[in-house]
């Protein structure tokens, strides 16, 4: 009988020390415990690092493929931005492993810098990325006009309104919210089934997450108001003057 339990102790031991392979891309094959580039995929083409970069929402996010660095002598561990503590991240995107970094656009964010013409507002920042045989260092950068009019329409019904607007002459977008409160203390939302009548205040808050404040304000230009979609307009606010 003590033979028995001994043996079952040492297959528990066993089992609980076995684990399997976190989840890996198409660009890679699982060596317990870890993700492995599957080196066949990839050819040392002895070309640059070339890093994807989208300036969305707000956020600069950085890509570039972890597999493709490996196999052509490059340190995928340790990719940063311009302060050395902002390091990028594998990430599995569209079944490609990549690392990843994702930082706001905003004032010295990493060692973000900022610079505003008269036309628009530069974000810009280094990429370093770091090899057997040489470094890179890569300027990035999100360009966005520095004065822009963009429409916004929201029906009354959802008083909450979520939307998406794209900024003009880039591939960027924002979201903004638009909220109706009753109280000068933005604290009392209007409910969906109260009523409104003439010559009521409302009070409207519009919001942009992730939006600099440091460069960006928020300017509502209209307001109106109707009872249909193909109803005559009311003007609340026109050109930023109150009706």
């Amino acid at each position: 009988m003590r033979i028995f339990q001994i043996l079952g102790i040492v297959l528990s031991i066993i089992i609980s020390v076995h684990s399997a392979c976190d989840v890996c891309a198409s660009d890679e094959h699982c060596e317990d415990p870890t993700c492995i580039c599957n080196s066949t995929l990839y050819n040392n083409t002895g070309s640059s690092p070339s890093p994807t970069l989208d300036c969305t929402a707000g956020i600069m996010s950085v890509y570039i493929s972890k597999c493709w660095l490996e196999q052509n002598g490059y340190n995928s561990t340790y990719i940063r931005l311009g302060n050395d503590t902002c390091i990028a991240a594998r990430e599995i995107v569209n079944d490609t492993a990549l690392m990843a970094l994702h930082r706001p656009l905003s004032t010295n964010d990493c060692g973000n810098n900022v610079y505003i013409n008269s036309t628009h507002v530069i974000y810009s920042n280094k990429l370093y990325i770091y090899g057997i045989f040489q470094n890179f260092i890569i300027n990035i950068s999100c360009i966005y006009p520095l004065y822009t009019r963009v429409s916004v329409n929201f029906a009354i019904r959802p008083l909450i309104g979520v939307t998406q607007i794209s900024i003009p002459g880039t591939l960027s977008t924002l979201t903004v919210t638009m909220v109706i409160y009753k109280d000068v203390g933005f604290s009392s939302l209007l409910n969906e089934n109260e009523p409104v009548y003439v010559e009521s205040t409302l009070y409207v808050a519009v919001m942009i997450p992730n939006l600099d404040v440091e460069n960006f304000k928020i300017k509502v230009l209209d307001i109106y108001a109707s009872a249909s979609e193909s109803g005559p307009t009311f003007y609340l606010l026109q050109d930023g003057i109150v009706r």
